[in-house]
């Protein structure tokens, strides 16, 4: 769901989650080229860019772990004075606390987790119940993310034709890029 093409409605309710209190909170779940876009299209935001970066962090809540991250200042201070009350939460921090709750007894093996976009995807590899690694990368051609994935394999000791891997996100299972991890 691209949240950009909803109304808003739509998109108030896309950005609610129900936090462990049964409060309903407001979250941002990614920043993406889009929504710079978007921005760009309100006149204060017109041919600013979002460089100036604040350090941001979530508590991840099924593991003792911080997601530390950067936010661009100009779209913090943009999201805090329209939503004073919302908490900004990474998207990689949702994945991880989602992944973890879903699969903390499931998981008998090392299990790599790949969040694909279209021009990013997130790496979650959890292993005995806990987080072994997290990164976002971006790319631009079906190589690069082959060979970046093929990296992180190689840097954890991971054997790429035995590691069990669940694509999910912006992938077709006919398309290049499922058809070039399949071969490798």
């Amino acid at each position: 769901v691209d949240p950009l093409m909803l109304d808003s409605e739509e998109a108030t309710n896309f950005y609610k989650i129900k936090n462990d209190k049964g409060e309903w909170e407001r979250i941002i779940k990614r920043v993406t080229d889009r929504v710079k876009s978007f921005y760009s299209q309100i006149p204060s935001f017109r041919n600013k860019e979002f460089t100036a970066k604040e350090k941001a962090f979530n508590e991840l809540k099924n593991i003792e772990a911080v997601n530390v991250f950067a936010i661009d200042r100009a779209f913090e201070n943009l999201i805090d004075k329209h939503f004073p009350s919302t908490k900004i939460i990474h998207h990689s921090s949702y994945l991880i606390d989602l992944l973890l709750g879903q699969y903390k007894n499931t998981l008998k093996e090392p299990t790599l987790f790949v969040n694909v976009s279209d021009s990013s995807f997130d790496v979650i590899l959890l292993q005995d119940k806990q987080l072994v690694f997290s990164n976002t990368l971006d790319y631009q051609s079906t190589e690069d993310f082959v060979y970046y994935l093929l990296f992180i394999c190689e840097q954890l000791k991971l054997n790429p034709e035995n590691i069990q891997l669940k694509l999910f996100g912006e992938i077709e299972n006919n398309s290049a890029l499922h058809a070039i991890i399949c071969k490798y």
